[in-house]
């Protein structure tokens, strides 16, 4: 458990920097130096893990899953992104360049489709969150045009709502 307390601590700088309601001015610096530390902590515990474990499999596994959510959660900024799942993968190979059942050709080649998978999943959450965007804005204006059309009465552009309110 004492290993891990880094992580802890730096969850709770990220909880307490970036839940503000004002933006600071050097926001995307702080932010892209914590997401490397956050992919080197997380790559030290893949190295950890394989160490004390014994099992590639199980780093594998975790560095995997924390790339996955590394990616969920940093899609947006594209640079914080690389400068966090570059250490893991790069530990994460280490840790297949060590073990003696792969051949260095397996896990080049594991780098190299873990980045085409991330930068992949990067472009289509991208793509999808922003047309998800512009189709909620695109929603919002048709709402409101159908509200002010429903709402006047074009003959003699009065409110309709005062012929309602006056019917007993």
């Amino acid at each position: 458990m004492y290993p891990f307390c880094w992580q802890i601590v730096l969850s709770l700088f990220g909880l307490a920097y970036f839940n503000r309601t004002s933006e600071p001015s050097n926001y995307r610096y702080v932010a892209a130096f914590y997401t490397f530390v956050y992919g080197l902590s997380w790559g030290a515990t893949v190295l950890i893990l394989n160490q004390f474990s014994g099992s590639t499999l199980t780093a594998e596994v975790i560095a995997n899953l924390t790339i996955m959510v590394t990616l969920l959660g940093f899609y947006t900024y594209r640079d914080a992104l690389y400068l966090a799942v570059v250490p893991i993968l790069l530990f994460s190979t280490w840790v297949t360049l060590q073990d003696d059942r792969f051949t260095y050709l397996f896990s080049f080649e594991k780098l190299h489709i873990a980045a085409i998978i991330v930068e992949s999943g990067r472009r289509v959450l991208y793509r999808w969150f922003s047309n998800r965007v512009q189709q909620e804005h695109e929603n919002k204006k048709l709402l409101k045009k159908l509200n002010h059309l429903a709402s006047r009465d074009h003959a003699n552009s009065k409110l309709k709502i005062n012929r309602f309110l006056s019917i007993p």
